[in-house]
């Protein structure tokens, strides 16, 4: 990261959050040619499974069902030890993931994204960590999926009721998240024309 000083280098599309769906972006955004960073409030990768650490946390649906299937070398290679994984186990694969992708080089940890300004002039986003340092410019940014889908905060969206919809839904408009976790947020880099 360049320093508050200088103008950051730009990307094509900024990710707030590193779970399954901000790396899923990244490895899915990369094949695509595009220019990509994940921002990450945490001290590691994993978003849900970094942070919650509690006695006997493990997943609701089978181990298999949380995979990436992107990657048949991946299917093929990781083995999880029971049908309904563990946090710890979860982690262990998110964090192989990122290393057998090498999607690492490609993320911030400790940065909290605190704004996201769209600059309609130079259609580029700005993005402003709670730090103080600015990152970006950025054609588009994106929001992985939450368990409380987010509420868009875009220039002219006052009075304006949004709908969150399911992942399947928005396949093809660029938003991207795992089968889990079912709720995503884009906010397009180019406004439609009028």
């Amino acid at each position: 990261m360049t320093s508050s000083s200088t103008t950051p280098a730009p990307l094509d599309v900024a990710v707030v959050g590193v779970g399954l769906g901000g790396l899923y972006a990244l490895h899915k955004l990369r094949g695509m040619g595009m220019t990509a960073r994940g921002y990450e409030a945490g001290s590691g990768i994993g978003g849900t499974w970094f942070w919650n650490r509690y006695p006997g946390a493990r997943c609701d649906i089978e181990s298999l069902e949380y995979s990436y299937s992107f990657s048949e070398e991946l299917q093929n290679e990781w083995h999880w030890p029971e049908r309904y994984a563990t946090q710890p186990v979860i982690l262990d694969y998110i964090n192989h993931v990122a290393d057998k992708f090498d999607l690492r080089r490609d993320i911030q940890l400790n940065t909290r994204i605190a704004e996201a300004r769209f600059d309609a002039a130079a259609r580029l986003w700005t993005l402003r960590t709670r730090a103080g340092r600015r990152s970006g410019p950025a054609t588009s940014s994106w929001r992985p999926a939450t368990s409380r889908p987010p509420r868009a905060r875009l220039p002219g969206d006052r009075g304006v009721r949004g709908q969150v919809v399911p992942h399947r839904a928005l396949a093809g408009r660029g938003a991207w998240t795992s089968p889990a976790r079912p709720w995503a947020w884009s906010a397009p880099a180019r406004p439609p024309s009028r």
